[in-house]
């Protein structure tokens, strides 16, 4: 089934309406027109009122005269029980679905029923037709508000023409132009051109969120990874004597792989783009505080590197590296204010 349109609006004789409209007999004609067409282009009403004041009715009747109505197209939203008598019910009942609102306040269901809808056409109108235009604009819900016959109509087309990205100039004019034979079949594909707009980019939108989610778990498989690999230099450490290469390599390599970790980890929480740009920022952070805390144990004990305190480094140095990547930002600000951090030694005192 195609798109469900909310008709809004009223041209009752017994109303003032600001602005006025043109002519109540030409948009009673109007409205009828329009649910021709809509009816021709498939798709579905969703309608609140069977009351002649408003402009349902007239939409309806229109809808249904054009032989185009297909079953449930006509979407009724009313009070329990009041104004959902449409005359063509009783010869079309397939074409309707009721669905009768159980609450005594009308503005609860109506505007519920206004935010499902795929898109709004208003005609004519007074406060709550206006109302209902700013919501759907509010909303990025496509417009089509008949300017040229008055009402609120025209001042919810004053806004979309003004800054509304769904309605292009072309559509802006359309709504705006004197009612002539070709208005109807001209605003409903104002109104088809908008719906496959905002489709378009709720695909787009769609498939950006799945990317990001797809982003986002890679980039903690990453995390996970660089931590697993992070805490294989303690055993590869103890697997290797004092002071050879392996050993050192896993000393100065495993703050590294440990900063990317936690860079990664802060950009899960920050909900950043470029995890990449993040985890490469953190490793260098990483390794020039865990240069710096090496540089201040190997000033206090130049031979710390071929002993066996070197192996116990690594449980300083690691969570270092992790905390360094996680506060990437502060270790910079820090270095830049030439204030580096965590230079403190190893007690090396004996135990009492």
């Amino acid at each position: 089934m195609g798109p469900l349109i909310a008709i809004v609006g009223s041209a009752s004789p017994h109303r003032t309406y600001e602005p006025p409209l043109t002519d109540a007999a030409q948009v009673i004609s109007a409205a009828e027109s329009l649910g021709r067409e809509l009816a021709v282009n498939s798709y579905r009403l969703a309608v609140f009122s069977s009351n002649p004041d408003f402009i349902e009715s007239s939409v309806v009747k229109g809808y249904i005269s054009s032989g185009c109505a297909e079953q449930r197209s006509i979407q009724v939203n009313s009070r329990f029980g009041k104004e959902a008598g449409f005359a063509e019910a009783t010869a079309f009942r397939d074409c309707f679905d009721v669905r009768p609102d159980p609450g005594d306040d009308w503005e609860v269901g109506y505007y519920r029923a206004l935010l499902s809808a795929d898109g709004v056409l208003i005609i004519g109108g007074g406060r709550s037709a206006f109302t209902a235009g700013l919501i759907a604009i509010s909303r990025s819900i496509p417009v089509v508000a008949a300017a040229s016959l008055g009402g609120a109509a025209q001042r919810v087309w004053r806004r979309l023409a003004a800054a509304y990205d769904l309605v292009s100039d072309e559509d802006a004019h359309v709504m705006a132009e004197a009612w002539q034979a070709q208005s109807p079949s001209r605003l409903v594909a104002s109104l088809s051109r908008q719906c496959e707009l905002r489709t378009s980019r709720i695909q787009e939108s769609d498939a950006e969120q799945r990317h990001a989610g797809w982003h986002a778990t890679a980039s903690l498989a990453v995390g996970v990874l660089f931590l697993l690999l992070a805490l294989a230099a303690i055993p590869l450490s103890y697997s290797q004597p004092p002071g050879t290469a392996l050993g050192i390599t896993a000393l100065v390599g495993a703050p590294v792989l440990a900063a990317g970790c936690g860079a990664i980890m802060r950009n899960a929480f920050d909900v950043a783009k470029s995890w990449v740009r993040t985890a490469v920022l953190g490793s260098a952070a990483g390794t020039i505080t865990a240069l710096l805390f090496l540089a201040a144990q190997l000033t206090t004990t130049p031979d710390i590197l071929t002993t066996e305190g070197s192996r116990r480094l690594l449980f300083f140095i690691l969570p270092i590296g992790f905390v360094s990547g996680l506060t990437f930002d502060a270790v910079y600000s820090r270095l830049r204010a030439q204030d580096v951090s965590f230079t403190t030694t190893l007690d090396r005192s004996p135990p009492t």
